[in-house]
């Protein structure tokens, strides 16, 4: 029964990363909007928290379990990635250390 939910959780988990990248190419095709920019971005966060990761991996090594759940991870370790530098250059009171 565990594996039925974590199957729905990967396919609720790539119909959001289809729905963020659509969201993306809308952008892109018609224009900067700010509410299509925070939705693709909060469908790609709950595309991150609904993929469910396997604890134990299989001794085979890659099988198609794990790609879907790398691809679908990029965007948000993406978009964490940015966040973090961009707090760590501009949330000090001392300014950018170039030295």
């Amino acid at each position: 029964m565990e594996e039925v939910w974590n199957w729905l959780g990967l396919i609720a988990g790539v119909c959001l990363f289809c729905l963020g990248a659509y969201l993306l190419f809308d952008l892109i095709q018609n224009g900067f909007d700010i509410t299509v920019l925070l939705a693709a971005m909060f469908c790609f966060f709950l595309c991150h928290v609904v993929t469910p990761r396997r604890r134990d991996r299989s001794v085979d090594g890659w099988d198609i379990y794990d790609v879907i759940c790398w691809v679908t991870d990029i965007p948000y370790q993406c978009i964490a990635f940015l966040l973090r530098t961009s707090w760590r250059m501009f949330g000090r009171n001392d300014g950018v250390d170039i030295d």
